[in-house]
């Protein structure tokens, strides 16, 4: 947003992380999620503990292919990546915020259970933009999983409320 302004028209967060949260500076087993994904283990893991997309609104060909690509990036190199370096990316953003004239919509799990101050740290985010709204959802944090409608919907009325 800050290197690229004439590209970004606004920025649409579903359930996304905040620079502030808590617990982000912790080390993660990542030769053993490596080792997991790359012997095929996860698969076997994923395959025994049932269907995790059992009680979504998907067809079984949409359920495969979401499968598929979650095999697939699992432990790519971008993502191990990503994650070994996720304790001092929060760190180097910390005091980074979105541009004033920014358009931000924030759709935000309402239910954290395992963060209570979920929602006032999205709310601080949307103040940042003068155009900044927040949409609590309840769900877990995949809301695009349960919520697609309704966040499709939120964001083609966000859209035309900011054009």
């Amino acid at each position: 947003m800050n290197t690229y302004p004439d590209e970004v028209f606004a920025f649409v967060g579903i359930d996304s992380s905040v620079p502030n949260q808590p617990g982000m500076n912790v080390k993660l087993p990542l030769k053993s999620m490596q080792f997991l994904q790359e012997s095929g283990l996860m698969r076997l893991l994923k395959k025994v503990s049932g269907d995790s997309y059992k009680s979504l609104a998907f067809d079984e060909h949409t359920k495969e292919q979401m499968n598929l690509i979650s095999n697939q990036v699992t432990s790519n190199p971008t993502m191990m990546d990503e994650l070994r370096h996720l304790g001092s990316n929060f760190k180097n953003g910390e005091k980074l915020t979105y541009p004033r004239d920014l358009p931000v919509l924030l759709f935000v799990q309402s239910n954290n259970e395992h963060n209570a101050q979920w929602i006032p740290l999205h709310e601080e985010q949307v103040k940042q933009s003068a155009q900044g709204k927040m949409i609590p959802m309840e769900g877990s944090h995949y809301l695009h999983h349960t919520k697609f409608k309704e966040i499709a919907e939120g964001f083609k009325d966000y859209m035309k409320q900011i054009q």
